[in-house]
């Protein structure tokens, strides 16, 4: 590689970090003043991720997820799917104001940091379409993905795909839902074996989008796999079925494409 080239790489590397942390920044202070802070993990089932009071949460999950089968070793959360945290992330999927992806990355990346603390740890984002995401400009889970994996200094490992485009979730009714996204993921030609793999995404509603991805984790060999969100809404509220209302104004224009690719499959 000559060093002009070797040059404009880091310097692109560098443009880039900034856009994170300034983002980041711009959303921290829009939190801050808020008052939000994220739960405690005392404060959700560590199998499913919904809200649990003290003291009903056992080994096996709670009394919402007892007796379910988990393709994921435990669930990670900032919180449930309500005020303020619901209306950053729509703004953050539907106002193009991306700035909330780096931010909550970051808030996640200090949980999942401690409970992957001497793991052979990789970060993996849930997957878009390309349609949709040339849509909207980014995907959202890779924005949350990439933060964490830059925290952490764990590698960012996009090894699954959405070769097929699908209805969205909240468009159809549960009990369709994993019919709806049947055979729309794949997994790149990676060995898993040896690796704890965090699966990232935005949001939990059903799950059904994170049991078909660590589904396909497993098969490729992880060892573990968690899921890591930034929310998981509760199936208790009249709102479970539609969880994603769009706002009507917009905001930021969408961040800079850093495509980062998956650990070398000699690594993995």
């Amino acid at each position: 590689m000559s060093s002009k080239r070797a040059f404009q790489l880091a310097e692109k590397g560098w443009r880039l970090t900034w856009y994170a942390l300034s983002a980041r920044h711009q959303a921290g202070r829009r939190a801050t003043l808020s008052g939000w802070q994220a739960d405690a993990p005392s404060a959700y089932c560590h199998r499913c991720g919904i809200s649990a009071g003290p003291g009903s949460v056992k080994v096996e999950g709670c009394s919402y997820c007892v007796g379910r089968k988990s393709p994921w070793d435990r669930v990670v959360r900032l919180g449930s799917y309500d005020a303020p945290l619901d209306q950053w992330i729509v703004r953050m999927k539907f106002a193009q104001d991306w700035s909330w992806g780096p931010w909550l990355g970051a808030k996640l990346a200090e949980s999942v940091g401690r409970i992957g603390q001497g793991e052979k740890a990789a970060i993996c984002p849930v997957p878009m379409h390309w349609l949709r995401r040339w849509r909207r400009g980014y995907n959202q889970a890779e924005l949350i993905a990439r933060e964490i994996s830059r925290v952490n200094k764990w590698p960012l490992a996009a090894v699954l795909r959405r070769p097929r485009l699908t209805r969205p979730q909240t468009t159809v009714s549960l009990s369709e839902r994993l019919r709806n996204i049947q055979g729309s993921f794949d997994v790149g030609h990676v060995d898993l074996r040896g690796w704890s793999v965090w699966l990232v995404d935005d949001i939990k509603t059903t799950g059904a989008t994170a049991t078909a991805c660590a589904r396909l984790l497993r098969k490729a060999g992880a060892e573990k796999v968690y899921l890591a969100v930034a929310a998981v809404a509760n199936p208790h509220h009249a709102d479970f079925t539609h969880v994603e209302p769009r706002p009507t104004n917009h905001a930021a224009s969408p961040p800079p494409a850093a495509p980062a690719g998956p650990p070398a499959h000699g690594a993995a």
